[in-house]
């Protein structure tokens, strides 16, 4: 049963009950939901004089913060369909989402009002700016004049079916795809997850991960709105002020990718985070040093999830404190099953692809994606959502991942996981981070290659290396060749982008690593 009709009519349910509760933290300070209904009406009445109606999507390149959140729910108070986008996006970038997306009105700064003018002076895009932008600034002075009366909550005559949002997966098989997403499977998903961690009205999130992703864009924002809680939102990662606020406002749960928690790892002592209940974290294998590291040091207690943007948000979460490897099990409203390339269900610890959907066979988890037919075919046509990742339940029903479909290496015939050798790799003394990836190869088709980053002062002698590795692991799945790299490359997600990596081996371009020398053995 869901509590409201629409996630913007949660805010102004909520503010009947407890208006002078906070709603929402940034760095600009307080907003109660009584504030916040009287913001998210005032944008409502400034996008429907523009010519915003049911349907009619709004581009929103915003950064976290008071702006992106009063756009969010002030949108779709008139029944918009609203599009979170990297506020610092490129030109090329700006045109293939505006395109896509087909926007009625575009909420950006000025240097991607200036972008959106010259793509269409030059024919690239059909959205027209005339008249359709609306300035970041005008938004901000629309947070700053709280001189006016109070408005009248807007009426409309919402249904949870409505379209509430399109979510741009991160691209990593191609051109990101617009995943479509109604009011009732992102409540459903926010109900899921309050009855799995038991998170309510007395809760404050805490998120410092981009909300243009949709898991973060639920879980950091409108989750906690949902329920009646606080929304405490980061513009970006400052491990200080994340550090106080989780003290000042007595934070019961932060979320994100591991990069995250490698940050926090800089915790000073007497910290106070005993209310912390949760840190959870998916995207990409957690370190075991770290969550050793937080865990024992801070007695911070690290939950790892797994999930995406057509779930719409997570799958499978692992409270347990049972098989650290594992995300978890399903959530309550989910099956997972493994299936083969047949779409025939595999057994116990027999490995093929993660297939989700909900249990409720009249429930869909998302509505496709956006103006795809074919590719809502491919992904989602068989009942289930495809994945795309590989992997296996155990007796218990525990999801284990080996690897993404496309990231498996065929060595002579033997099919290689790049995880196996990942860690093995991050025992290495040095190893900051690591990826593996397949090289093409005359002889054996493929054969694995290592990219890593190393930690401090740490260098890397290439030929120990490889022995290490070749000692530890059957000799198909030694790795032959290894390349240090500054920095890893990363989708807006977090995860390590391999498909970079790729293109990195058959470009050539690849850093030099002959006079690399031994890291800390």
């Amino acid at each position: 049963m869901l509590r409201h009709a629409n996630l913007a009519k949660a805010v102004i349910d909520n503010a009947q009950s407890r208006g002078e509760h906070t709603a929402l933290v940034t760095e600009k300070g307080a907003r109660s939901y009584r504030e916040l209904v009287d913001l998210i009406t005032r944008f409502a009445v400034m996008v429907k004089a523009q010519g915003l109606r049911p349907g009619d999507r709004i581009c929103l390149f915003l950064p976290n913060g008071q702006e992106l959140a009063v756009s969010l729910l002030g949108a779709s108070l008139v029944r918009g369909i609203v599009v979170p986008l990297n506020a610092n996006f490129k030109t090329e970038e700006i045109q293939y989402f505006v395109n896509n997306s087909e926007p009625t009105l575009v909420a950006c700064d000025r240097r991607v009002e200036s972008e959106l003018k010259t793509l269409h002076q030059a024919g690239a895009i059909g959205f027209s700016p005339e008249g359709r932008i609306i300035l970041s600034d005008e938004v901000t002075a629309l947070l700053d004049n709280q001189k006016e009366p109070a408005l009248q909550p807007i009426q409309e005559s919402w249904d949870v079916s409505d379209n509430f949002l399109i979510g741009y997966t991160s691209g990593t098989t191609g051109k990101p795809k617009g995943t479509l997403i109604s009011h009732y499977q992102m409540m459903t998903e926010a109900e899921a997850l309050a009855r799995t961690y038991g998170i309510g009205p007395d809760d404050n999130i805490l998120c410092a991960q981009p909300l243009f992703l949709t898991s973060t864009l639920l879980m950091g924002l409108l989750w906690p709105l949902y329920l009646g809680g606080t929304a405490c939102v980061q513009t970006r990662l400052n491990v200080e002020l994340f550090l106080d606020w989780v003290e000042q406002y007595g934070i019961s749960m932060t979320f994100g990718v591991p990069t995250l928690y490698h940050a926090l790892q800089s915790i000073g002592e007497g910290r106070n985070l005993r209310g912390l209940r949760y840190c959870v974290y998916g995207g990409s294998p957690m370190p075991d040093s770290i969550k050793h590291n937080l865990e024992c040091r801070y007695g911070l207690r690290m939950v790892q999830a797994y999930g995406g943007t057509e779930v719409p948000c997570a799958a499978t979460i692992n409270l347990s404190g049972r098989n650290p490897k594992s995300p978890g099990k399903p959530l309550d409203h989910m099956l997972i099953e493994i299936l083969d390339e047949r779409d025939q269900p595999l057994g116990s610890n027999q490995i093929g692809e993660v297939c989700v959907r909900a249990k409720d066979d009249r429930y869909q988890l998302v509505n496709g994606y956006w103006r795809m037919p074919e590719e809502t075919q491919q992904t989602f046509g068989s009942g289930f959502l495809r994945t795309g990742d590989l992997g296996y339940l155990d007796e218990e029903g525990f999801l284990y991942l080996v690897a993404r479909k496309k990231d498996m290496i065929k060595v002579s015939g033997f099919s290689v996981f790049p995880a196996e050798i990942e860690q093995v790799i991050d025992q290495y003394p040095g190893i900051e981070d690591c990826a593996v990836v397949g090289m093409p190869d005359e002889r054996q088709g493929e054969v694995p290659v290592a990219f890593v980053t190393l930690s401090n002062e740490a260098q890397l002698d290439e030929s120990h290396f490889l022995t290490w590795v070749k000692e530890r692991v059957v000799g198909y799945k030694a790795v032959k060749r290894a390349f240090v790299l500054a920095a890893m490359p990363r989708t807006p997600q977090g995860k390590i982008a391999k498909a970079e990596l790729r293109k990195m081996l058959a470009e050539g371009s690849l850093p030099d690593t002959s006079g690399e020398k031994r890291a800390g053995v």
